[in-house]
């Protein structure tokens, strides 16, 4: 149980009745349990642990004085023990939970898709209040909850083969592979040094083969070195801030997250979230639905800024008088670097991979006059250059602190980043950026969202909203 919630003696009453009822019958050598078990493929132990979140989603229907939506899995007990008809409406509402808990499927259309989208982030609050962080085996976020319910299939598993679907590796994945390549790389350069005995002694006069080899092998080192570089840079910092003040809002949050035009993105969907403003599709401008002086005062400058230029595309350059002061508010607490540390960490991480680019580019030269094949060389050789000019026009976002603050935010936030309620969304655009706005009534943010990479198009999340399934948030 969370400790920040009182419980009731009706409460606590409620949750020893759930906790208690039986759902295993040693009797049965094929009870709700087990059949559980058989039904969706999972072992018994996952069985029982659904079996657990759905007492406490029955718990959160009685008592949270709204409907509340379960997750997928718990829906799929609910639905299971709906058919156990004798247990469920003689015993197990009117005895346990002292009232009739309905289930109510969507009705389809983009109204129903917001409204469960909505009671299934309230449901994890909720859940969160009581019970302390949901577990994301079983309540997954907003996107996946509410994900084309025709990805879910009953397969026969005689006739077909069903295999998961590969995930790409996080950075420190990246990381792990870049060594190893670099550790590959090294010995085919070590290799190539040895075959090198036979060899000219300038390396630009060797040919393909060895060549590749050693270019390969230096990449990756210099690669490898770059990463270094940067992070030692990053690591240096002032003793004057302490990285810990007070926690931070979602603007600096977000700046720490993504630097200013994530902390405009998150800005601007508190104000759609107020009602203060209201996107505009074409053209593609922010409203001011109040005056500036009706603001937060955190929000004002950036108000003074839509005035001058509403638009998006050019939003970015007005709002740098409101995002200034939140870098320097983040310099102060060490989050993120100053510009002579920013400066020294790009040059000097852009420098290895360019000057092992550089040497590429000096064997295709030769390569060219003596009329040899470079192809991969090239290839090889725009790859590096491109990292190089990237890490020199790119400078780190964040600090060492800046990266433990951040990380320690998310873990404090995790329920809000991916199920965020409607007054949620803000800090939830700060954590995770404006896709966190896809089938809410903000999804056309993050549609026409000049700073995103992939949109979602104009009017995302018009979708029947999935499987949504609502409780009825304490009886009739």
């Amino acid at each position: 149980m969370s400790e920040s919630t009182l419980w009731t003696r009706e409460e606590t009453a409620l949750l020893a009745r759930l906790q208690s009822h039986p759902f295993e019958n040693p009797a049965d050598s094929l009870d709700f349990a087990r059949r559980l078990a058989r039904e969706q493929g999972w072992g018994l132990a996952r069985a029982r642990a659904a079996i657990d979140e759905y007492r406490r989603f029955c718990f959160l229907c009685c008592t949270a004085g709204e409907e509340m939506t379960p997750s997928q899995e718990v829906d799929e007990v609910w639905h299971l023990h709906l058919t156990f008809s004798r247990d469920y409406w003689q015993i197990f509402c009117p005895q346990v939970l002292g009232t009739a808990l309905h289930h109510g499927p969507t009705r389809g259309g983009r109204t129903e898709g917001l409204r469960f989208r909505e009671q299934y982030a309230r449901t994890l609050a909720a859940y969160e209040r009581r019970f302390g962080p949901p577990p994301l085996a079983f309540w997954p976020g907003s996107q996946e909850r509410f994900a084309d319910p025709g990805r879910i299939r009953r397969v026969d598993r005689a006739r077909h083969l069903v295999l998961p679907r590969p995930r790409l590796p996080g950075w420190r994945g990246l990381l792990g592979l870049l060594g190893l390549l670099g550790l590959l790389g090294s010995l085919a350069a070590i290799g190539a040094a040895g075959a090198a005995d036979a060899l000219p002694a300038n390396p630009l006069d060797w040919t393909a083969e060895p060549f590749l080899a050693l270019f390969a092998g230096l990449a990756a080192g210099a690669l490898a070195l770059s990463f270094i570089l940067r992070q030692i840079l990053r690591r240096r910092a002032r003793r004057s801030g302490s990285g810990q003040d007070a926690a931070l809002d979602p603007y600096h949050l977000a700046y720490l997250a993504g630097g200013p035009d994530r902390a405009i993105d998150a800005a601007v969907t508190e104000l759609l979230v107020r009602r203060a403003a209201r996107l505009e599709r074409l053209p593609q401008r922010i409203d001011l639905k109040v005056p500036v002086a009706e603001l937060p005062d955190e929000l004002r400058s950036l108000g003074a800024a839509i005035e001058i230029s509403d638009k998006l595309f050019t939003l970015r350059r007005c709002a740098a008088v409101w995002t200034a002061p939140l870098r320097a508010r983040l310099e102060s607490q060490d989050l993120v670097p100053a510009p002579t540390a920013a400066r020294q960490a790009r040059i000097a991480g852009a420098l290895p991979p360019l000057a092992i680019a550089a040497f590429g580019a000096a064997k295709i030269a030769v390569g060219l006059t003596r009329d040899r094949p470079v192809g991969y060389l090239v290839v090889m050789t725009l790859i590096l250059a491109a990292i190089g000019l990237y890490l020199l026009f790119n400078a780190p976002l964040r600090t060492q602190s800046g990266d433990r603050a951040l990380e320690g935010a998310r873990r404090r936030l995790a329920r809000v980043a991916r199920a965020p309620t409607n007054e949620e969304l803000p800090m939830a655009v700060a954590l995770g950026g404006t896709a966190v706005l896809a089938g809410t009534l903000y999804a056309d943010y993050h549609g026409v969202n000049p700073g995103i990479k992939e949109s979602i198009g104009f009017g995302g999340g018009d979708g029947d909203g999935g499987s949504g399934c609502g409780g009825c948030g304490g009886g009739d």
